[in-house]
């Protein structure tokens, strides 16, 4: 299936990562997994690698979100100017975390 990417969003992102979350989850691993960044850029693939236990433990608080290194959630992406998208946005101590 092909899909615009201008359709996803980081709830349709949470989707995907719930969807891989459960998949694995049947296999009783403890090697980490590549979830997708949930930061809501409509190009961006970045993975971020947590283990089950940890994206399951995390997934509990709603407002916790799957970040690459250096993103932010939507909500809290500056608005571009001049039209111009900017092309990252970045924080010093973001990491794989929630907000």
């Amino acid at each position: 299936m092909i899909v615009d990417a201008s359709a996803r969003t980081p709830d349709a992102t949470r989707r995907i990562n719930e969807s891989l979350w459960r998949t694995f989850a049947r296999e009783n691993s403890s090697d980490p997994v590549a979830f997708f960044c949930e930061c809501g850029k409509a190009h961006c693939y970045q993975p971020v690698w947590l283990t089950l236990e940890a994206y399951e433990g995390a997934r509990l608080d709603a407002s916790w979100v799957a970040l690459a290194d250096g993103h932010v959630p939507q909500s809290e992406a500056p608005e571009p100017l001049d039209g111009d998208l900017p092309q990252a946005w970045i924080d010093a101590d973001a990491a794989v975390c929630g907000r």
